[in-house]
């Protein structure tokens, strides 16, 4: 097993579902341990 995954939501749900300004994400449906993916960090 190659741990692949998908994001499917657009980025723009992204931006609004963590209350961030602007993410530049497109939806990818196969993607592969060591392709660059959005982060999202809570620091407090």
């Amino acid at each position: 097993m190659c741990g692949r995954y998908s994001l499917t939501i657009p980025g723009e749900a992204l931006a609004e579902i963590f209350g961030v300004n602007k993410i530049e994400f497109f939806p990818r449906y196969n993607i592969a341990p060591g392709q660059d993916i959005p982060v999202i960090s809570c620091i407090n």
